[in-house]
This record gives C-alpha cells, structure tokens and sequence, in this order.
C-alpha cells in the first residue's frame, strides 16, 4: 500500500560541496551576526540600569540595617529622604511595620577603607608551616 521513496540528491546539493568561499562567507555572516546581537544586548542592558537610576546615581532611599527573622523572612530598616520606615520583607511581600523616630537610632557610616584585599584573604588562609627551618633543627643535631 505504501512505497518508500529514495531520492538521492546531487552531489552538487552536498553542504560540504561547492565554493570554500561562499562557505567561509556564510560563516563569517553567522558570526557578526551574533556579535551584532551581543553587542545591542550589553547596550541595553546598561541603558535601562541607567534609566532606573543607576549604580552609581544618588539614592534617596537607603537600606540602613536588616535583621533576619526567619527562613526567607527579615526586617529592614529603610532611610527614605530624613525618614526611617521599619518593613518586614517576606516571600509574600512587603509590609510596612511603622515609622521609627530617626533621633533614637544609632547609625554608624564606617568608611570604606582602601586595605588591598590580600590583607582580608590572609586572615582566611592558613599559615603554612616552615619546614626548612625544622629540617635545619634536625641536621644540626
């Protein structure tokens, strides 16, 4: 009832076969191509940080202090102009726990220090042991 039907196609129809250089130019197509689009993504990706204020742009609402509460849950006090709000964040939103009275906290602004970072990695290190000087102790003896 039903046939099978092989078609073998031209050897001229082969993507191995033909012109290397319409090869190579379909390649290098392909590959500006996506340079193209990676390109346009790194740009807009940057052009709407700055449309949301950016980095580096003056804040007016900053994240004092947070306090975790419980798994997923915490309590943040949050600096908005010359106001402090207490807010509970959770996994199902954000609620507003009241206003605190900016004259009773105590606010540390600690500086950022300019310590090279292999000051901090070398606290996390462990020292390693001389071994030169005990096999000097033991060649002496």
């Amino acid at each position: 009832m039903f046939s099978i039907l092989y078609i073998n196609p031209p050897d001229s129809a082969s993507p191995l076969a033909g012109d290397g250089l319409a090869n190579a130019w379909q390649l290098l197509t392909v590959v500006g191509a996506l340079a193209l689009v990676l390109f346009l993504a790194y740009f807009s990706i940057r052009l709407m940080g700055r449309a949301r204020g950016g980095v580096r742009g003056q804040r007016n609402v900053k994240l004092v202090e947070a306090v975790g509460v419980g798994p997923q849950t915490n309590v943040q006090l949050v600096q908005a102009g010359d106001k402090f709000f207490l807010i509970g964040v959770s996994r199902n939103g954000v609620t507003l726990l009241g206003e605190v009275n900016g004259d009773s906290l105590i606010i540390e602004e600690k500086p950022l220090s300019n310590v090279p970072f292999d000051s901090y990695l070398s606290r996390f290190m462990p020292k390693k042991k001389d071994h030169t000087s005990n096999d000097d102790q033991q060649s002496k003896e």
